[in-house]
């Protein structure tokens, strides 16, 4: 699957991968993960 949705990536996805240039650039094992990663990159 390939969104742009947080939403339709945590209802069907068990992990959520970053592609750039079709390699995987960082990878999360639950959306709630994703939310944790970009709370504290916000936060330093």
């Amino acid at each position: 699957l390939s969104t742009h949705l947080v939403s339709l990536a945590e209802e069907l996805c068990d992990r959520v991968v970053f592609l750039k240039d079709g390699e995987i650039i960082d990878e999360v094992e639950s959306p709630d993960d994703l939310k944790q990663k970009f709370i504290d990159s916000e936060a330093e």
